[in-house]
């Protein structure tokens, strides 16, 4: 994508409306896929989940509030497998 879609002097991508048009039509879809694959997989973090792919684009930045923001990297952050054991959360491959 990178070459593609070279990154700003902000060190964002710009990729024009096709974001816009995921958030929009997608994000909704994505967050009941991972409800259904992972069942115990709460709502929020469902949604969090599915706006991390997006978190460097310029629509991420528009879209969302700074609040909302926080809360999905604190969320995609709690799902890595290297965060620390004692805030992770998530079922993970060994």
């Amino acid at each position: 994508m990178v070459t593609k879609y070279p990154k700003g002097l902000d060190g964002i991508m710009s990729i024009g409306d096709g974001h816009s048009k995921m958030a929009d039509e997608y994000i909704d879809l994505l967050t009941g896929s991972l409800r259904v694959a992972f069942p115990s997989l709460s709502l929020k973090d469902a949604w969090g989940l599915s706006w991390g792919g997006l978190q460097f684009t310029s629509f991420y930045k528009t879209k969302l509030s700074d609040g909302e923001r926080a809360e999905i990297e604190d969320i995609n952050e709690q799902h890595k497998k290297s965060t620390s054991s004692s805030k992770r959360r998530g079922v993970f491959c060994e």
